[in-house]
């Protein structure tokens, strides 16, 4: 007993159906898992399955089923918005992360969230063979997911091999294509080789030998939009601050902190710590440069040293380039030993080459500085840290009245000159922080001076309103114009709990002053709601950012601080990201639907499809229908394009001659000279 033809397609196409969500999502759960990836793995796997099915549905489907034109465009919506968040961190993520996890996955050990945006790309990379399927191409679906894999395990790996091995499956792709010229077919598969020539080719020409940026248009940035959108997404932790602009030596505008974890931190209860990364000395009329004449190395152990008590910080993030140290640090012992090339300075902490990676531990030990004068190595004193070439007219006036306000405290009979003096520049520096006690305002949202406004200017007699970075930078400046050598640092401030324990975090990023007082580097804070008992009261009730950021820094409960664990992001964290790019997309999508129904219409869609298949008919042979007519065209398509894109011909040159000769007429019309038209 056989069985009927229709039962018989319905298993077809659900084992079809099946092959192709396989297809979609075993190698990547696969790949994910052999990178140990961490984050919403769930959520790519969905995306990918539904990907995979509906370009499934929308390529078995015949073109002219109104149900083929739904599933192609819901197909594009979903591959589109997926491919749109993946190119937004592709746009923000950093080389530095990126030099850090192929290092540790060519030694056979990634991991994190790096891993996870890795099998992104895998994801967006393995769409392609499991669209070859419903177009009845097994041979050519197994050839370009061979070369996916071997372009992928090429890359990561840095295996001439394994690309080797890409480039002969892409031949074996392109003669599994089956269709058209050879020439066509080679050209076909050669497409992920074009692309990755032409990045390769973008790279070369944005960097030169000494990887130095050249001077030429670049992609807008958009780190500031995710930082927005989500200010806690992993691959932003290697930017300057940790995602926040606070630390790359600017004064931003707005800034937008993050509650992730980076270190935790352990040493002596109820302690407050400022752990800089950047120390600056020339402020440049735009921004901080981090000038300094020479660096203060400062000795890495590889062993603790007995009976010498420190703080303990420890890396929660996947990777990071440095660990911050204290400006009395004298001696840093990393847990573990000593990589290769990682190296320390009182100016710039810890660095590593390319990042340390999680679990990272270091303790930073107490101790008087050698040198700490600011001088030239040959003598004399530093001018870099008593530049004042952008400060105005105000500020000098300004920096007067303090500097007489303070040597109005001192009596005239009072020891040595230099004793005097020593105690002017004392007292100016509480003058200084009294000054900026009163009548400014806190706000992470610090707005947009004038054009041709320097920001220090306008911050300290215009909008009197800004973060840590416009106070200390501010500062400074003042400083310096009142005799007193002085450097804004950025890092971390941090306060340990009761327990001797706390995160830090974005929320903990943070600019000071240091200024040159009594022979030593002093740290002062000009910066009112970390002076005082009540932070809140330099901000005002509506900034609910500003809140968070100081509720953040000074609620954590330092007994939990040990327990908290790291987060990957969440699936609101990653709508929130694709939300901008699909709204973009379905405008998008909604005027190209309302122009073609505008201007084209249901003749429009006869009129693409048609050409479609006549160019597939003329690669294999087949003179167009200009020249035989329609009728003749479609005897002589429907003989070699196969029984599935036979019909479809069949079907297409009929619907031309009903439009062509109006749409009651028979389609046996006249048989030269319909066009499409």
């Amino acid at each position: 007993m056989s069985l009927s033809p229709k039962p018989f397609r319905l298993r077809a196409a659900l084992a079809s159906l099946v092959l192709t969500g396989t297809l979609g999502t075993l190698p990547l759960y696969a790949f994910a898992r052999l990178v140990r990836a961490e984050g919403p793995l769930n959520i790519l796997l969905a995306w990918s399955l539904i990907s995979a099915l509906l370009l499934h549905g929308a390529l078995r489907l015949p073109p002219a089923n109104r149900a083929a034109g739904a599933l192609k465009a819901a197909a594009a919506a979903v591959i589109l918005s997926g491919l749109s968040v993946i190119l937004l961190q592709v746009n923000v993520a950093q080389r530095s992360l990126a030099e850090a996890w192929l290092e540790l996955a060519r030694k056979g050990d990634p991991f994190g969230f790096f891993s996870f945006f890795a099998a992104e790309i895998y994801a967006a990379l393995s769409l392609a063979p499991s669209a070859l399927l419903p177009a009845r191409k097994p041979a050519a679906a197994a050839a370009a997911l061979g070369a996916v894999n071997a372009l992928c395990a090429g890359i990561i790996l840095g295996s001439p091999p394994f690309l080797a091995l890409a480039v002969l499956l892409s031949l074996a792709l392109a003669l599994a294509l089956g269709s058209g010229s050879l020439r066509y077919r080679l050209l076909t598969a050669s497409v992920p080789f074009l692309g990755a020539a032409a990045l390769s080719l973008s790279w070369s020409l944005y960097t030169d030998t000494e990887g130095n940026r050249l001077d030429l248009p670049r992609p807008p940035d958009l780190t500031s939009l995710i930082a927005s959108l989500a200010p806690d997404f992993p691959l932003l932790v290697d930017v300057p601050g940790y995602g926040l602009s606070v630390g790359s030596g600017t004064l931003p505008s707005r800034v937008f902190l993050s509650s992730r974890p980076l270190f935790s931190a352990a040493g002596e209860p109820g302690s407050t710590h400022y752990l800089a990364d950047s120390r600056y000395a020339r402020w440049n009329g735009e921004a901080w440069e981090s000038e300094t004449l020479q660096d203060s190395p400062l000795p890495l152990a590889d062993s603790p040293q007995p009976g010498r008590g420190g703080l303990t910080l420890t890396l929660r993030e996947d990777f990071y380039p440095s660990i911050p140290v204290e400006w009395n640090t004298a001696g840093v012992w990393l847990h573990g030993g000593i990589p290769d090339k990682a190296r320390a300075t009182r100016e710039r902490g810890v660095l590593f080459a390319p990042s340390a990676r999680r679990g990272t531990q270091a303790t930073l030990y107490s101790g008087a500085p050698e040198a700490n004068a600011p001088e030239n190595p040959g003598g004399g004193l530093n001018p870099l840290w008593l530049d004042t070439s952008f400060s105005t007219e105000r500020m000098r006036a300004l920096a007067g009245e303090l500097l007489e306000r303070a040597r109005q405290g001192i009596p005239a009979e009072t020891g040595s000159p230099e004793g005097d003096e020593e105690g002017v520049r004392r007292r100016f520096a509480g003058e200084l922080l009294r000054y900026f006690a009163e009548g400014f305002e806190y706000s992470l949202n610090a707005g947009n001076p004038p054009a041709g406004k320097d920001r220090n200017d306008w911050f300290i007699f215009e909008s009197r309103k800004g973060f840590c970075s416009y106070f200390a930078s501010a500062c400074v400046m003042l400083a310096r114009e009142g005799g007193i050598p002085a450097r804004l640092a950025e890092g971390f401030r941090v306060t340990l709990g009761e327990r001797g324990e706390a995160l830090i975090t974005g929320n903990n990023a943070h600019a000071w002053a240091e200024l040159y007082l009594d022979g030593d580097w002093r740290t002062v804070e000009p910066t009112p709601p970390y002076a005082s008992d009540d932070p809140f009261a330099w901000t005002r009730s509506d900034d609910g950012a500003t809140l968070r950021q100081l509720q953040a820094v000074r609620g954590v409960p330092s007994r939990e601080a040990a327990a908290v664990p790291q987060r990957n992001p969440s699936a609101r964290e990653l709508a929130r990201l694709a939300l901008p790019p699909a709204a973009a997309l379905a405008g998008l999508a909604a005027a190209i639907l309302f122009l073609r129904a505008l201007f084209l219409g249901e003749r429009g869609k006869a009129v693409r499809r048609a050409r479609a298949l006549v160019r597939r008919a003329k690669r294999a042979g087949i003179s167009p229908p200009e020249i035989t007519g329609w009728i003749a065209w479609k005897e002589a398509a429907s003989g070699v394009l196969g029984e599935r894109r036979g019909r479809e011909a069949e079907e297409a040159a009929d619907e031309m001659i009903r439009w062509a000769y109006g749409k009651r007429a028979d389609v046996r019309g006249k048989p030269r000279g319909s066009r499409f038209g």
